[in-house]
């Protein structure tokens, strides 16, 4: 399952501030609360949200490891968050990081893939092969392509 990218920056998106309903009991949740505080139901892990100016990708599947990089077709190397033959010219690597879903600690995480231009959380280099949890509000930036990150319960 590929990010769904999203032509339009500016459309309707929810973030954490809007108030979080149970699933299961329609209670109101307190902020990002993993549990339900009425029923005690697990709450479902918030999608991933990456937004810059030209393009927004939105990770809904936390049970996978997603790719970010540069789909090469010629080669059949295939990414999920393909920053495309633009992001070459600004330093994306083919395989340049992987986002993933921390189940025990419930939060998104980021990994650099050792990529050769480096991945940055708030202009703070990623050291390669390390998860570093992401929160909303963080900008992400991929070799020269930056995204703000925002997470959607």
């Amino acid at each position: 399952m590929k990010g769904n990218a999203v032509n339009n920056p500016e459309s309707t998106y929810l973030t954490t501030q809007l108030k979080r309903i149970c699933f299961i009991c329609k209670s109101a949740l307190v902020d990002d609360a993993i549990y339900c505080h009425r029923c005690g139901t697990k709450q479902p892990p918030p999608k991933l949200i990456l937004r810059s100016e030209e393009q927004v990708f939105e990770l809904q599947d936390a049970s996978k490891v997603w790719i970010v990089g540069r789909t090469i077709p010629a080669t059949g190397h295939i990414v999920d968050v393909d920053l495309g033959e633009a992001g070459g010219k600004l330093g994306v690597s083919r395989r340049h990081a992987e986002l993933a879903f921390d189940e025990q600690n419930y939060q998104w995480t980021l990994r650099d893939a050792s990529s050769q231009y480096g991945t940055f959380v708030d202009d703070q280099q990623v050291q390669p092969e390390v998860f570093i949890p992401l929160q909303a509000g963080q900008r992400v930036r991929f070799g020269g392509i930056e995204f703000s990150i925002e997470l959607q319960y």
